[in-house]
């Protein structure tokens, strides 16, 4: 089972991990490797910041891993839990229906999967302060 926030309130059984979490973070992708750098480079930085949590990357598009690799080798890795984090700043194409439709598959075919989804980066209020204040 899948959650995004265009579903609506979130079910009941979703809530925010703790503990021995596991994260996915999705960005667009580029196969230029210099695109790809700084968000390597956050997901190693949060992965040194919450050891506890496994933390992987994946891209939607022109490069490896994608989705449903990432989600595939969490899941084989005994992951039954999995907060996704999209690395958009706001919800397009990508975030209505192609990472929907991707999470939704896997979790289809994981039925003691449980997947969360977190809003584009941009909706969040708390980003949005932070951005304002890098570029003020």
């Amino acid at each position: 089972m899948s959650w995004c926030p265009a579903d609506g309130p979130k079910p009941a059984r979703f809530s925010v991990m703790t503990g021995n979490a596991r994260h996915l973070l999705v960005a667009h992708g580029s196969s230029d490797a210099r695109w790809r750098a700084p968000f390597e480079e956050l997901a190693r930085q949060l992965a040194v910041r919450h050891p506890a949590c496994l933390v992987a990357l994946s891209y939607l598009e022109k490069c490896p891993p994608d989705v449903p690799a990432a989600l595939a080798d969490l899941y084989y890795r005994g992951c039954r839990h999995i907060r996704v984090s999209p690395l958009f700043l706001s919800h397009g194409a990508h975030l209505t229906r192609d990472l929907p439709d991707l999470l939704c598959a896997f979790s289809d075919r994981h039925p003691d999967l449980v997947i969360v989804c977190d809003p584009a980066l941009g909706e969040r209020p708390d980003f949005q302060a932070a951005l304002l204040a890098v570029l003020a």
